[in-house]
């Protein structure tokens, strides 16, 4: 008879650009780490090992950071839109938008005040 042995879930199959892959990445890499040096230490090593493997033109690199604020914006705003929806889950699902918020004036102010 037929077994299954894989599903597959489309549901973020998109056309779209390499590079936001790796902001998404950095971006809740950046919401789960408590002290920002070491957030963007461990950004700095995401690009590298993506790069590695998937090369990016320079253009990518240089909007990465704002793509990764950005990011974290949608991830703030889809936060308030899920709590509204569900106001049973809300501890679970502001987790990432209350540690966010502070972060992206951080991240903000590190990266384009220096």
């Amino acid at each position: 008879g037929t077994k299954i042995v894989a599903l597959i879930d489309f549901g973020d199959l998109h056309h779209g650009f390499y590079i936001n892959n790796l902001a998404i990445a950095i971006a809740y890499s950046l919401i789960n780490q408590n002290n920002l040096d070491d957030a963007l230490s461990v950004s700095g090593a995401l690009l590298e090992a993506y790069t590695a493997k998937m090369p990016l033109l320079q253009e990518e690199i240089d909007a990465l950071p704002v793509l990764v604020l950005t990011r974290m914006v949608v991830s703030i705003t889809m936060a308030i839109w899920t709590c509204r929806e569900q106001p049973e889950n809300i501890e679970y699902l502001s987790t990432d938008a209350v540690r966010a918020v502070p972060k992206i004036v951080d991240i903000y102010n590190k990266v384009y005040s220096e």
